[in-house]
């Protein structure tokens, strides 16, 4: 079955490609998310430590807006990185049309030159397996 896997080898690329950049960008998003969180963090962490100071100058209201406009920072970077989660979860469909190919080519592969069904589905899950 070397003429099927040596079809389906370039595919492998589809599927190692789309994880490795998704996993990049997921790194830097959560990095950001946390730098982020650290600023809302060190508002919090200064309002209780002086929490005298805060409520005889009655500053809650300011501590609450910085701290609101600190989180609101988080709150972008989330999304930004559920529409990466949802992306690389969405370029699993990859697998799906590797699969479709593979079966597709080892189907003519067993009609016409006498393949196996075992070993095509064998190489075919090697195949995809590999890629991810």
């Amino acid at each position: 079955m070397w003429r099927l896997a040596l079809v389906g080898l370039p595919f492998v690329l589809l599927l190692i490609i789309p994880g490795l950049v998704n996993g990049q960008i997921l790194m830097v998003l959560a990095r950001k998310f946390r730098h982020e969180y650290d600023k809302a963090d060190n508002i919090m962490q200064q309002a209780i430590s002086s929490i005298k100071t805060v409520y005889s100058f009655v500053g809650e209201s300011k501590t609450m807006n910085e701290f609101s406009i600190a989180l609101q920072g988080c709150v972008n970077y989330g999304l930004k990185q559920g529409l990466a989660k949802g992306i690389a979860i969405g370029s699993n469909g990859i697998t799906f049309a590797v699969w479709a190919l593979m079966a597709w080519y080892g189907s003519r592969f067993v009609m016409y030159h006498g393949g196996k069904g075992g070993t095509v589905y064998a190489v075919g899950s090697l195949i995809n397996l590999v890629g991810q």
